[in-house]
């Protein structure tokens, strides 16, 4: 959530749908991720990703399969 998608709240309310944190990210979170990464309490850490995105990549996809299948008469999950 930065001045590049304010005002977008149409993108801002299809991300918050799509995330399990029904929210985007503030600029701190993402930072302290980084700060922890460059400090020496990750001095073992190698070779990994660590996505910080509030489970968008993990549940979007289904979060809009689901949605799309609910959608629809006598549906039930």
């Amino acid at each position: 959530m930065t001045p590049f998608v304010a005002g977008s709240e149409d993108f801002i309310d299809a991300l918050g749908a799509q995330t399990p944190m029904v929210r985007g990210a503030e600029p701190e979170e993402i930072a302290s991720v980084v700060l922890f990464l460059v400090s020496d309490d990750s001095n073992y850490i190698t070779g990994h990703d660590i996505v910080v995105d509030g489970g968008f990549t993990d549940f979007g996809d289904y979060n809009a399969a689901l949605k799309q299948i609910m959608a629809q008469p006598g549906q039930k999950i």
